[in-house]
């Protein structure tokens, strides 16, 4: 049973919850390039996949995000928080289950310290500082990379965790 905390927040949002929810936790700005998850989500409910995306944050590219949604149709599995109070964060990240990096540069986002927290794999584009076998993100360990701007790897990345829950 999930705990009733991740329920609540689900609800609250208008999330399913059984979907496999992936967090974009962050400024919506280009460099972060959220539109490479709409994509992705839109390849995978293609596929079957119930994915949705949850993004935390609010930005110059969240207008663009929502429309592109729409043009998919998938506006129904694509969460926008806006901002989010620092203090709140958490919550919203328990809610998920996997966080999507998806930036073209990053240093060290605190986004994925905090995800780990909650054991959410990190799945994160080759561009972003923070991977490496003794950093936060480590591959085949807690991350799964995928080259920056390639949403086809993105999508695949999340589909094999969504096929398998144990990983």
């Amino acid at each position: 049973a999930m705990p009733e905390q991740r329920n609540l927040t689900r609800q609250r949002l208008g999330i399913p919850p059984e979907a496999m929810v992936v967090a974009f936790s962050g400024k919506m700005e280009p460099g972060k390039r959220p539109l490479d998850l709409v994509e992705a989500i839109g390849l995978l409910r293609q596929q079957g996949v119930d994915a949705h995306a949850l993004f935390i944050g609010d930005g110059v590219r969240r207008e663009t995000a929502a429309q592109r949604a729409m043009s998919l149709g998938i506006a129904d599995h694509i969460t926008f928080t806006g901002f989010v109070n620092q203090s709140l964060i958490p919550e919203m990240l328990y809610a998920a289950d996997v966080l999507a990096l998806t930036s073209e540069r990053d240093a060290h986002p605190l986004a994925v310290t905090e995800s780990l927290v909650f054991g959410h794999p990190i799945v994160i584009s080759d561009r972003v500082g923070c991977v490496g076998p003794t950093d936060t993100a480590r591959p085949g360990v807690n991350a799964i990379v995928y080259p920056c701007g390639n949403v086809t790897e993105l999508a695949s990345a999340l589909a094999v965790l969504a096929r398998d829950g144990e990983l």
